[in-house]
Formats: structure tokens, sequence, C-alpha cells
């Protein structure tokens, strides 16, 4: 079943494959934690623009995790220039995603079919304790490793526009304890070399978009590499500069924490549906009576 298989990428030679490697200096248990507090709080920000489908927990040969299926209403992220190609219905992404920590798989898609148009995205992430330099991490074949590109991405040194509504940056961000092995920060030009503990996160990213005329194509996929890279880039500096609020807390507090929107968000989808289906219900009254 969905929960249980995760699915394969399919084998099409015009996929691009970029693998982007994302050093931080955390543990991977550390990392864990703040990940998944970093996602719970994006989340209660974008609660108007997700509809949960599902989200429950599922068992394989590879161990436990958890599955998520979510749509997500992004029409105000895309250019306008996307706004006036594709109808509103396909400006709903869902999202298909398994995690078993330290792996995951996450599936974007679009679930209504408009004429030509095709998208999907595939997010592979295992991490690991290492700098990045693990070469092929995710067991590539010759045809794929020759197609991969491989992009780092560099927390404190790459500047994007969305550092100017951050508190902290990775640069100057310092997180201080009474146990001086516990410190971390500011981040020198040469972190990636010189600083411990040290993780990384290896995402493999697979993209196959299908778009009238080979320009509306590349200039999709172009949009979409730039907006991965950022979003990546982004959250994983909010990971690292959220430390003071998420440090303190165990996986199983930010679990709850994750559980109780989840749930209500779901009351909320079951409110407006209540609200929706009774006033369908008065409608057809009315009509009856006419």
């Amino acid at each position: 079943d969905s929960k249980t298989t995760l699915p394969q990428a399919r084998d099409v030679l015009q996929m691009s494959i970029t693998e982007y490697r994302i050093p931080l200096p955390l543990t991977l248990e550390e990392f864990e934690r703040g990940q998944l507090f970093t996602m719970t709080s994006i989340s209660k920000e974008e609660r108007s623009n997700i509809v949960i489908l599902e989200n429950t927990t599922f068992s394989n040969e590879k161990g436990e995790g958890t599955f998520s299926h979510k749509t997500l209403k992004l029409h105000r992220n895309f250019p306008d220039w996307v706004t006036r190609l594709l109808p509103a219905s396909a400006l709903e992404i869902e999202e298909k995603s398994w995690n078993m920590f330290p792996y995951t798989k996450t599936i974007y898609f679009i679930k209504t079919r408009w004429k030509s148009v095709y998208f999907k995205i595939t997010v592979t992430t295992i991490h690991q304790n290492d700098a990045g330099t693990s070469e092929n991490i995710h067991n590539l074949n010759t045809r794929d490793l020759d197609r991969r590109v491989v992009e780092f991405i560099d927390i404190a040194n790459d500047s994007p526009s969305q550092w100017a509504d951050m508190k902290e940056i990775p640069a100057t961000f310092s997180f201080k304890r009474e146990n001086e092995a516990e410190n971390r920060g500011p981040l020198r030009s040469d972190w990636i070399e010189t600083t411990k503990p040290m993780m990384c996160a290896y995402k493999l990213v697979e993209l196959d978009f299908r778009l009238p005329g080979n320009f509306m194509e590349a200039k999709a996929t172009q949009f979409a590499r730039e907006v991965i890279r950022g979003t990546f880039l982004r959250t994983h500096a909010q990971t690292y500069c959220w430390m003071n609020q998420w440090y303190d807390l165990s996986l199983e507090d930010i679990k709850k924490s994750d559980d109780a929107l989840c749930q209500s968000i779901s009351k909320t989808q079951d409110g407006k549906k209540s609200k929706e289906r009774g006033r369908k219900k008065l409608f057809s009254g009315l009509r009856s009576k006419l």
C-alpha cells in the first residue's frame, strides 16, 4: 500500500537530477529534533494553505516511520507568468512524504491533469555524520551519476535576499551553554572544514516537468530549481538559528506539538466541510420551495 511502499522515481532521461549537500554544525540527533521543530513552526504560519489528507505511522522492512499526504495551496507563491498559464486547480500541489529518519522521501505533484502539463518533484534525503564528502550516498547507477549535478549549500556564506526578515542569520548566530562542548557559532568562512560536530543532508532532487513548448518547460524548470535551492537554504538556516527554541525539547515533545497542530488543522477542515454541507442543504431546501 502507499504508506508502506516507498515509490521509485520514474526512469526517464528527460528528468534532471541535482544532489544538494547541506552541511550543518549539528549531530544527527540534534538535527532530527531541530528539523521537526522548524517544519512544525513553518506549518503553523502556513496552516491556512495546508490541507491534511492523511497523517499516520507505517512500518516496512526498513523499520518504522511517518507517512503524510497533504495538499499545498501555493497560488500566491507562483510568479505571474505561471498563474496566467495554468488554472487554479493546477496550482495546488499534492505532497506525499515518508519519514524514516535519517532517510526521508517526499514527492510533489499536480493531482489535476490539465492539457499536456505534467509536474513531479521527488526529493530523497539521507542524513549522515560527515561534511558532504560521501560521493555516492544514494547509490546511483553510472548513467544517473553522469547526469547528476552536485551543489553545496553553505548556510553561513550563501546570502539570499530572504535573510532580511530573519532575526538571526547563520554567519553571526551563536549558541552558548554552560557546557562549552555544546557551544556553536559564530560560523567562520571556513566553518565546514573546522567545525565539530558536523552532519550533512544529502538531498537528491529529481525534477520532471512537461509543459507546452521547450521554452516554457525550461523556464519552469529553472524557476523550480531556484525555489528548491532557496527553500533548502532557508529552512536549514532556520533550524540552526532557532537552536535556542528547540535545543532543550525532547523529540517526543516536538512530535506531540506537531501531532496537535495536525489535529487542529484537521478539525478546522472538518468545520469548513460541515458549514459547506449546511449551506448546500439550505440552498437545496430553498430551491425545492421555489
